[in-house]
């Protein structure tokens, strides 16, 4: 599968926190860096950004490390030791695999979202277990317009 060179290297929203990666064989990962975190409730509840909450779901308390559910919205997430992490979501037939680090306050995360493939200004996503999707996207110089939001190039590959 062929992808536009231009494309390559990592892409920051505007006014988020969301990052995407383009790798020169095809795949497309999400992420975010720094996102603020706190473990509470005596190691129960590993709390995100004061956004998402989870709760332990694995009985060690090693930090962030371990297997925690998001009940109201759907979600289990499993951060292992290694640097490695699974995100399995009731709703999809996938899993979404990917690395995180983080500091006693900060989460860094990338999941690996779709192998892509690019031509003449169309993108297509090939989805784990789903039909391939479409859209288009634009480059002008360290910017890219994909799915009506605009990115500013982070790092080029």
């Amino acid at each position: 599968m062929a992808l536009d060179p231009a494309l390559l290297g990592e892409w920051k929203r505007k006014n988020k926190n969301e990052y995407h990666r383009f790798e020169a064989d095809g795949t497309h990962f999400y992420g975010t860096h720094n996102t603020p975190y706190w473990i509470e409730n005596a190691g129960s509840t590993l709390n995100i950004n004061n956004k998402t909450y989870y709760q332990r779901q694995s009985p060690e308390d090693d930090g962030i490390v371990g297997h925690w559910r998001d009940d109201p919205n759907g979600e289990d997430v499993y951060y292992r030791a290694d640097g490695r992490s699974v995100h399995i979501f009731d709703n999809e037939k996938g899993i979404h695999t990917g690395t995180f680090s983080y500091t006693t306050s900060h989460l860094t995360t990338y999941s690996f979202r779709s192998v892509m493939e690019t031509q003449s200004g169309s993108m297509t996503y090939h989805l784990p277990f789903q039909l391939p999707v479409s859209a288009s996207y634009s480059i002008f110089g360290n910017e890219l317009t994909m799915g009506g939001q605009v990115y500013t190039r982070v790092t080029k590959k």
